[in-house]
């Protein structure tokens, strides 16, 4: 039996295009966002397995984290604003996906950054957990962002028609 699928990893790999937003806006200036999901497994092992450990799926669970250029930049999900949120301690609305944005012709700065509908994202609320500034001396000033999600993780399936129409 023949598969005829074409490997062409210049057309097919994704290239530092997955963004992080929270509260509806994506983290300013980053320049690396993850998230990570995990399920625990609980052991089953019993006599009768014989040499192997058994295990069946247990709590789900899921984190993000994002790390930024610092800024305080007015009207952007920036440290101030993320800082607040974790002092607050309520759960917050944020999603991960496939940045889209639109590029100003006459400077190249983006405009328009978010999730594009096109391709498969993921939603769900989050706890920050943890918040860490870092300065070295001669370098650009950073944000490392740690969050917990609280509660499931939503797939949220690809809109047909948004011009885009892939995967992950």
């Amino acid at each position: 039996m023949s598969n005829n699928i074409s490997y062409k990893s210049d057309e097919n790999v994704k290239v530092g295009q997955l963004i992080l937003e929270i509260n509806n806006k994506p983290v300013a200036y980053a320049t690396e966002a993850k998230l990570a999901i995990a399920t625990d497994a609980i052991d089953t092992s019993n006599k009768m397995d014989g040499s192997w450990k058994s295990v069946v799926a247990g709590k789900k669970s899921f984190t993000v984290s994002s790390n930024s250029l610092l800024t305080d930049q007015e009207g952007t999900e920036s440290y101030k604003e993320l800082i607040a949120a974790q002092i607050a301690g309520a759960p917050i609305p944020f999603k991960f996906g496939t940045m889209k944005s639109t590029e100003d012709p006459q400077t190249g700065a983006l405009t328009n950054v978010e999730i594009d509908p096109a391709y498969q994202s993921y939603s769900g609320n989050i706890i920050i957990t943890s918040n860490e500034l870092n300065s070295q001396n001669g370098d650009l000033a950073k944000h490392d962002l740690q969050a917990q999600g609280s509660g499931p993780l939503i797939p949220v399936a690809a809109v047909a028609g948004n011009g885009g129409g892939g995967g992950q």
